[in-house]
């Protein structure tokens, strides 16, 4: 995949605050990895086989990816400085979640029920509360 194709998933398939992202609500950096400036919601169409098409560094707001089938966290990114809202995916491991979140960390209703404990493991610096 070349930066044209990940420019063009994320302004066709991901949301920001209800409206399509443009090409200066992200940067993609030579090795094809992305850094988020605002808030993101990834759609079902950036998902195969279980994972992010796109691998992520960092988003500066909240990174969501909720309901859309997610069998594994490669691909998230390393920091989030929002929320980090992964819900209703079939996910069994904490594995590739990122290591740090700027505000709450949600990963409830997925295959496995996580605790608490399980998420600080992975995510060792989470500002607010933790959702399991």
């Amino acid at each position: 995949m070349n930066k044209n194709d990940i420019s063009n998933l994320l302004i066709n398939y991901c949301d920001s605050d209800y409206s399509k992202l443009t090409n200066k609500d992200f940067t993609i950096f030579p090795d094809n990895s992305v850094d988020v400036h605002v808030n993101i919601t990834i759609r079902r169409e950036i998902v195969n086989n279980g994972q992010l098409l796109i691998k992520f560094n960092k988003a500066d707001c909240t990174f969501d990816c909720h309901e859309i089938e997610l069998t594994s966290l490669f691909g998230c990114p390393n920091t989030v400085g929002g929320d980090f809202y992964y819900p209703y995916n079939r996910l069994t491991s904490l594995e590739h979640c990122p290591i740090s979140v700027g505000k709450f960390f949600i990963c409830s209703k997925n295959s496995k029920k996580f605790t608490v404990n399980e998420v600080k493991q992975h995510c060792p610096n989470i500002a607010r509360t933790i959702y399991v």
